[in-house]
């Protein structure tokens, strides 16, 4: 079984390259987060909840990738990031 699910693992990341957050990406994220807090008025705990979408979007920001996703967080940041490129594919 592991064998398995090892192979299937190369063959996604074959096809999808990993994006580490970079130091220039880890500050694109510090800006966001501050400009989300403060958009939405958010305390700290329900921030923290949102850290892995915000590392996304500011991957996606540096690099110049179209983030593909359904999930709510993503069209809030859109409003506070013009540079922060979604689709949303169920549509």
């Amino acid at each position: 079984m592991i064998p398995a699910i090892l192979e299937t693992k190369k063959t996604i990341c074959a096809a999808f390259p990993l994006v580490p957050l970079s130091e220039e990406g880890a500050g694109i994220f510090g800006i966001l987060k501050s400009k989300y807090q403060k958009r939405f008025d958010l305390k700290k705990k329900a921030l923290s909840q949102n850290s892995i979408d915000l590392m996304l979007a500011s991957t996606a920001i540096e690099i110049g990738a179209i983030l593909v996703s359904n999930d709510k967080i993503f069209p809030k940041i859109q409003k506070i990031e013009p540079n922060f490129q979604l689709e949303n594919w169920t549509q």
